[in-house]
């Protein structure tokens, strides 16, 4: 029928009445390269629930764009591991060219088994259009970090052979992000998993993403104990990134060192470790000058936590109420968002009188939320048996403390 509608119609018609009679022809209409109607064939089929895996895997190879990105999606949705199309999905990841069948297959990928996702993972690695496709790594890590835990074998396997870190995806992305998933959820078989990627790297530089990954889940946090293969690699990279050279000049009062430091404090393509390590440094020393890139990193810089959460230990040891000012202002949107770095914000500004006072005017006009203080942050705030703390804290906790 020439309207749409009653195309639809149809086919709704097809699979409530069960006419699964009618499977041949549609079938025969969706693997037929010229017949227009080839896609809304393939729908009615699926709806009667006639895809098989020897069609699926035919139809990956038809000429219409639109059949092979909906015989992936509808494989996908089965989530079943058939043989003949797991291998026709791994071969159209190495040779499709159409961004959306691409996407498409990285996102059918989360749902299959690890056995038949991981190839087709490892296939679109091969052609990359950056322009076109630069939402697909993070569309492949959907898919890998899914099936980190539940099919860890399979996911370490990925990353055996050295061609696969040949590629951006999986140094800048895969690796990386795969070491900070494993070295985030914690536990011995975690961080075995952490050590594991770090031996299946095959030199110094692509070891340092797998490491940078671990060492971002820990920035701000206490490091719990790590294998000895771990630990080692890990110290060696902190040593690298920390500034070792240019921590020893501030120490000596270099004015050149100075310069350099606040330079790269400032720069937020800087590696964090290195910004926490120089703003421990120039804390220590009472740099005074370092307390403009400070508040930057806490008022401007979204979406790294972590950095902010160290630095804040830092921040800590300047009496200066531009950096008050840098947390309480705009803090739902910078600040509260994320619990750990909530809690540190709070107890930090707790800790000098005039902070606090700032931090209790915020309170009291309603600009950061009462039930985001913790009993003892108010028990630390009354610390400071101010007056205008003390009417603040009787206002809005007024009896808490008592338990």
């Amino acid at each position: 029928h020439q309207n749409e509608w009653f195309r639809k119609q149809a086919a709704n018609e097809m699979a409530w009445r069960g006419m699964t009679e009618l499977l041949p022809r549609l079938i025969a209409m969706a693997k037929n390269i010229d017949e227009p109607r080839a896609l809304e064939a393939l729908w009615a089929a699926d709806m009667l629930d006639g895809i098989t895996d020897d069609l699926a895997a035919e139809l990956l190879s038809h000429k219409d764009v639109y059949v092979r990105r909906w015989a992936v999606r509808i494989i996908g949705d089965k989530g079943i591991a058939w043989e003949k199309s797991a291998a026709a999905l791994a071969s159209l990841g190495k040779t499709e060219t159409n961004h959306e069948i691409r996407a498409q297959l990285a996102a059918s990928a989360k749902r299959l088994p690890a056995k038949t996702a991981m190839p087709i993972l490892r296939g679109l690695l091969d052609y990359y259009d950056k322009e076109k496709d630069d939402h697909l790594p993070l569309l492949i890590w959907w898919a890998m970090e899914n099936k980190a835990e539940k099919a860890r074998d399979d996911v370490l396997g990925f990353f055996a052979g050295k061609d696969v870190w040949s590629h951006k995806i999986t140094r800048a992305t895969l690796a990386t992000n795969l070491a900070k998933r494993y070295a985030l959820a914690g536990g011995e078989t975690n961080l075995q998993s952490c050590a594991k990627l770090v031996g299946l790297a095959p030199d110094d530089e692509t070891r340092g993403f797998v490491v940078a990954g671990i060492a971002s889940a820990f920035e701000g946090a206490e490091m719990p104990k790590l294998p000895d293969a771990l630990a080692t690699a890990l110290n060696d990279y902190l040593k690298k990134q920390s500034g070792g050279d240019l921590a020893l000049s501030l120490r000596t009062g270099d004015e050149k060192a100075l310069k350099d430091a606040l330079k790269i404090l400032a720069d937020p393509k800087a590696p964090s470790l290195k910004r926490i390590s120089i703003a421990k440094v120039l804390s220590e020393l009472g740099k005074k000058e370092a307390v403009a890139p400070i508040v930057a990193i806490l008022a401007k810089e979204a979406g790294n936590e972590g950095l902010k959460r160290a630095v804040l230990q830092a921040a800590a040891k300047f009496d200066d109420k531009r950096i008050a000012e840098a947390l309480l202002t705009g803090w739902e949107g910078r600040i509260a968002g994320d619990p750990a770095l909530r809690e540190t914000a709070l107890r930090v500004l707790a800790g000098r009188k005039e902070w606090a006072q700032i931090t209790m005017d915020f309170v009291d006009e309603w600009k950061v939320p009462v039930k985001h203080f913790s009993i003892d942050v108010v028990r630390q705030l009354s610390l400071h048996n101010d007056p205008r703390i003390n009417a603040s804290i009787e206002k809005h906790w007024k009896g808490k403390l008592m338990v």
